[in-house]
């Protein structure tokens, strides 16, 4: 979906504002960023779902989709989504 300069740019935008993007409701402190693409036109943009930590740990990246493709999130990628968080931050609490 991303040629490697645009996904260079979008890790860059997270790296630059990593609490930046609106709150998911129901996955535990994800964060829905919106992302223009170039020539790609008012459509043609994607979302990248992120999850901060804090500054000790990494910003992770866990779902990228087309605008496209759908608007949210369904309520079975947002329990799955809730899933993964669970994973990542007991996983971080015991490092």
């Amino acid at each position: 979906m991303l040629s490697p300069g645009e996904r260079d740019a979008v890790i860059a935008s997270i790296a630059a504002a990593p609490e930046g993007g609106n709150l998911v409701r129901g996955t535990g402190g994800l964060r829905k960023r919106r992302i223009a693409l170039p020539g790609r036109g008012k459509r043609g943009g994607a979302r990248v779902i992120t999850l901060f930590l804090g500054e000790q740990y990494p910003v992770y990246a866990v779902f990228l989709y087309a605008k496209s493709e759908r608007e949210n999130l369904s309520p079975e990628q947002t329990k799955a989504l809730l899933r993964l968080v669970t994973a990542i931050k007991a996983q971080a609490r015991a490092s």
